[in-house]
């Protein structure tokens, strides 16, 4: 009777840490995905609006417009990019009720709008944020990689085209100095 006994109190410890664990994990998750979104925002300030929403559009298969419409509606794009990672997760695991993004991204603003969290979302839907991070931190990476390579164009064409206005003003290709041949035009 009392190894009965042990037994039951040593499963019920077992599941009271093992549930305590995985709503750590979660909260972790949810963390990160705070994180992850104030980061997608800062970042973001140096992009312009139309050309986010056409990234995040093509990114998660939905139209600009539902991009756009998100953003009227005050979201940053950080909370943008989750709730559209959450929508793509969520067309993933219930195809059935869910076969493209755009009525998933609609299941997930309907229970932001209940004022429920990410991880509760999550919960509800049946599939754990694990996943829904790693869109989110891809997204981020894509979107970084695009800011940067688009100023890297910037800064290249600015320099070509401030270094084409010097030789045209000076009458040579600023090479060098007078007479071309780099001695200064004398013999």
């Amino acid at each position: 009777m009392k190894k009965l006994a042990f037994i039951a109190i040593l499963g019920g410890l077992l599941l009271t840490s093992a549930t305590a664990t995985v709503l750590a994990a979660a909260d972790a998750d949810e963390a990160r995905l705070k994180t992850i979104s104030k980061n997608i925002d800062r970042e973001a300030l140096h992009q312009k609006e139309n050309e986010r929403a056409q990234a995040l559009a093509t990114e998660f298969s939905v139209s600009p417009d539902s991009v756009q419409k998100m953003r009227r509606q005050k979201q940053g794009w950080g909370e943008i990019t989750v709730e559209l990672a959450m929508a793509q997760r969520l067309a993933m695991t219930d195809p059935v009720s869910y076969p493209d993004t755009t009525l998933a991204l609609a299941k997930v603003a309907s229970l932001r709008s209940e004022k429920l969290g990410f991880g509760q979302i999550a919960h509800e839907l049946g599939f754990k944020l694990g996943a829904v991070v790693s869109a989110a931190q891809r997204s981020q990476r894509s979107s970084a990689a695009h800011a940067e390579k688009k100023s890297r164009n910037d800064h290249a064409t600015s320099t070509a085209t401030s270094g084409k206005g010097k030789a045209d003003h000076d009458g040579n290709s600023g090479k060098g100095g007078k007479g071309g041949s780099g001695g200064g035009g004398h013999n």
